[in-house]
Order: C-alpha cells, then structure tokens, then sequence
C-alpha cells in the first residue's frame, strides 16, 4: 500500500518536468529501519527536478550502468499518512516504510538543469555610459539643446593654434603740401611776397611732397592660440598681429639753383607764402620728409560651439565668441630742413648754417568688447572658413607735436629756438582726447588638411576702425608768422616787419592750432598659414 501513495504522489511531479533529453538512473531499496532524516546544515541549493518512477527488477546486469541507491526509511508517527519532507540535494533518499516491507523502484531522471553559478548582478558601474539627448518637448534636438553634447563628440583636441604671414595695404594718408619747387625759379625781389617762387597757386609751381602718402604694402604675422576646456563646452582664444613698421620718405636736395619751398598760407598778410629752404639768393639746401606707420593689435576671447553638421567632422561647423579687443595704430611725419642760408641783413646778417624740425605724432589705442562668429565648412581635405567680429569701445587719440630750431653762426656760436616752420608755440605739446569708435574685420581663408593635425590655408583679411587721427591731419599750415623763428624782425612795440617791409601783429587767437581731425582707417591684404591641433 505505501508502494502505491509513494508512487501516486511522484507521479505530478513527473508531469512539471520539462522535456530534455533523459538520463536513467535506477534504484533499487532495500528494508531497512526506519531513521528520521535531519537536515544537512548548508546553503540552499536549486529545486532538483525528478523524473516520472517506474517498476523495474532487483537483479540488474553488473555492467548495465546501474548505480546501486540505498536509503533509510523515516520514521513516521503511529498512523500518519504523511509522506516526508523533500530531501535535499547530498542527502540520502529516504521514505517512511513498515517493517519488513520489501521496496524496489527505479527513477528516471528527466531533467536535471542547474548552472555552475548564478550570473553576477549587473551594477551602476559595469553599465557603459550611453550618450546624453536632450530632446524637445515638440520634436528632435534643437540647436541651442544638442550643440553641448555634439560638440563635446566631436573635438578631441584640446590645443589649437595658428601662425599667419600678412601681405596688407593700409589706407593713404592724407597731408598738405609740404614740399614744391619752380619751373622758372627767380628770385624775390620786392616787397611782398614772391608770386612765383614755388608758392601754391604760382604759374610755375610743382609739388614735390604732398596731398597723400601711399604706405604700399606692409608685411607682417598674426598668431593665435586657443584652448579648450575639460567639456568642450568653451575655449579660451587669444590671438596677436603686428604689422612692421614702414617708412614712406622724400628727399630733396639743391645747390642752390632749383627752388625747395615749404609752402604756408601766411594768415597775417592773408596770401600764400613759404619758407625757401634752398635757391637762388637763398643758397644751397636739403628737405627730408619721412612718414613710418605701425599698426599691431590683440585679443582675448571666450569661444563656443553653437552648430555642428556630420558630428563636427565634416559638413559646417559654426562656433561663437566674444571678449576683449585691442588695436594700436601709430604715425609720424618728420621734416626736417638743413643748409646753409645767405647773408641777407637784417635778418641774417650772415651766411648761417642752419636745421630745422617739425615733428607730428598720433597715437591710437582702441579698446572694446567685441562679439563674433566663425563658419567652417568641410569636404574632405578641403575647407572654407569665415571670420567676422565687430567691436565697440573708445579710442584714446593722442597728437603730440614739436618744433625747434638750430642756427650756427660762422663763429661757431649757436642759438636755438621754440618752434619749426609748421610746429610753433601754439600748437607743440601733447594732446589726448577719448571718441568712441567701432572696428569690424572680416576674414576668409581656403584649407587643406595636410595631416589631422595640421592645416594649411590663404586666405583674405579686411579690418576698419570708424575714427582715428592721423598725422598729416593735424598739420594746420595756416600759420602766425610772428612765432616763426627768425622770420620776420620784431619792432619792439608788439608789431613785426616782414621781409617785404609790411608791419604785422600777431593774431588772437594764434595759429596753427591742433585741430584734431578724424577720419576712417583701414587694413585688408592677404594671409598665408598653419595650423595645428593638438
């Protein structure tokens, strides 16, 4: 009878078994006495699936492959119908079984499926960043939402940099007459002023210096080098440009023969005049003029990504910048005269060596804030980029201006004096004001993509600043004769006689002044460079 419940009651087991492959294992029991089983102290292992039993015969083959089992009944309490509890795996199989009752079964396992191991628990750790999206709550990534997390993709490299050869004209500068001549010198002779002895406005008058100096092309390099920070998210950019300083000069010299007049309108008689530096009855003489111009600048900027096409490697890359911007741009005009004048009492009692200065300087210092954007667009190895920024700040103008005077006498004695012919008392000093002011520049360049960390490029480059002072702006050739050196004789009463014989006074208010004229500047020419990425 327990036979037949032990077998009924395996007998859903063997329905809960899933279908595999079989592998038979037969048992056969024996009587023993009964034993509670006790559990084994241990871990808990997996649930052991259990094939359907079957009957099979106590004598097996010795070579069949069967493994004898053996077991102890448990004991059961007087009348329990109670089968015992599961064994656990290691432990002998046992049943409850009467005396002297004789049992033999045989299992077949169906299945017995258990891994080594249960797999380890994924962490936090070993799951693999994915990319971060932010999306739109009406579609796809805008721009201002995705630009962060394209950018950081797709910029690697943390140090860039640049170094450019600048070709570049600058703008003319516009000066008056400084310098004529005569076709048909002839001495003055008279009272008055000469009508033709190379003054502006004579029959035979020519200009040998004047009306504008043409810089021609300037030379110069611009660097820049700029640095990402850890998330790609901004970069630190600085860059700098100097173009070398060029001088445009005129030199003219005369024995004596030919006329070098420096021009003047004389506002005391009210008609052209001039200082003859060399000529007839003047004598022998030379006229240097030199105009040098430099122009450098800097700037510091904070930059960003703000659209990138194809993960930034390809397709149109644009990127923001802004911050601080700084230009400096300097001129001079120098004259100088030097020679050696007649005796022609009074005024010169003697033969006179003689050098004259005048010397106009400007200073421009621009700073500002300045705001920009940069547009690359790649095929290949190929690229054209654009650069355009605009600053607004103030320009500090500064005009300083000097003028003197040297006289030997044939004695060797020497005298000096305030003032040139175009630089007097009342306009040498130094003179600074504050205008605001707006400087653009725009640039384009053609790249190859040599390696894919350098680049080479050419390209064109146009700078402009709205307001400046140059120097020969701040010539006033309307000039006081009374404070020109040795021009005319003072009388001793506040009035001067001129070499024409005519009585002046000075004027109030005196000139020339410092008349701080402002005008347009610009820079444009060409570029040749390299860049690396680092």
């Amino acid at each position: 009878m327990r036979k037949f419940w032990f077998g009924f009651m395996l007998l859903p087991l063997a329905g809960l078994t899933p279908c595999a492959p079989a592998q038979e294992v037969i048992a056969t029991t024996r009587q023993a006495n009964p034993v509670a089983a006790t559990p084994a102290a241990g871990p808990t292992m997996p649930v052991v699936n259990l094939g359907r039993p079957r009957v099979v015969r106590p004598a097996a083959p010795a070579d069949s492959g069967v493994v004898q089992a053996s077991f102890r009944p448990a004991e059961s309490p007087a009348g329990s119908d109670l089968l015992p509890r599961p064994a656990r795996v290691g432990e002998p199989i046992t049943r409850g079984a009467a005396p002297d009752e004789h049992n033999e079964f045989g299992i077949e396992r169906v299945a017995f499926l258990m891994p080594d191991a249960a797999p380890p628990k994924p962490t936090k750790e070993a799951v693999p960043a994915m990319p971060k999206t932010i999306l739109s709550p009406d579609g796809p990534p805008t721009l201002s939402e995705s630009l962060f997390e394209e950018h950081a993709e797709a910029a690697p490299f943390r140090i860039y940099g640049s170094v450019e050869y600048l070709a570049w004209w600058t703008k003319n500068a516009d000066i008056p007459p400084l310098a004529t001549t005569s076709t048909n010198p002839v001495a003055p002779v008279g009272p008055g002023a000469p009508t033709d002895f190379g003054v502006i406005g004579g029959t035979n008058t020519v200009l040998l210096f004047g009306n504008e100096i043409d810089h021609s092309l300037q030379q110069g390099a611009r660097l820049r080098l700029g640095y990402w920070l850890p998330d790609h998210h901004f970069a630190v950019e600085a860059s700098y440009f100097a173009l070398a300083n060029r001088t445009e000069h005129g030199s003219f010299t005369s024995d004596g023969s030919q006329v070098i007049l420096r021009p003047f309108f004389d506002a005391n008689e009210g008609f052209e005049n001039g200082e003859a530096v060399a000529g007839p009855a003047v004598g022998p003489g030379t006229l240097t003029i030199s105009s040098p111009l430099s122009l450098q600048g800097a700037e510091l900027n904070l930059r960003c990504p703000a659209y990138c096409d194809s993960g930034c490697c390809g397709g149109v890359k644009v990127d923001l910048f802004g911050g601080a911007r700084w230009l400096r741009l300097r001129e001079k005009i120098d004259i100088v005269e030097s020679g050696v004048a007649l005796a022609a009492p009074p005024l010169i009692p003697f033969p006179q060596q003689f050098r004259i200065e005048d010397r106009f300087e400007t200073i421009n210092n621009f700073y500002g804030g300045q705001v920009g954007v940069t547009a690359e667009y790649r095929r290949g190895p190929f690229s054209v980029e654009g650069r355009a920024s605009v600053a607004l700040g103030l320009n500090h103008e500064v005009v300083n201006v000097d003028g003197s005077g040297l006289f030997i006498n044939p004695d060797g004695s020497t005298q000096r004096s305030v003032g040139g012919l175009l630089a007097l008392p009342s306009n040498i000093g130094h003179h600074e004001r504050n205008r605001f002011a707006v400087a653009p520049e725009l640039g384009v360049t053609f790249g190859y993509q040599v390696t894919d960390a350098i680049k080479v490029f050419a390209g064109y480059n146009f700078l402009w600043i709205s307001d400046v002072v140059r120097a020969g702006d701040q010539i006033d050739r309307v000039l006081d004769i009374t404070q020109i050196p040795g021009f005319v004789t003072p009388l001793g009463n506040g009035t001067f006689r001129t070499v024409g014989g005519a009585i002046v006074t000075p004027l109030s208010p005196p000139r020339p002044v410092v008349p701080f004229k402002e005008t347009s500047f610009w820079a444009q020419g060409a570029t040749l460079g390299i860049e690396f990425r680092y």
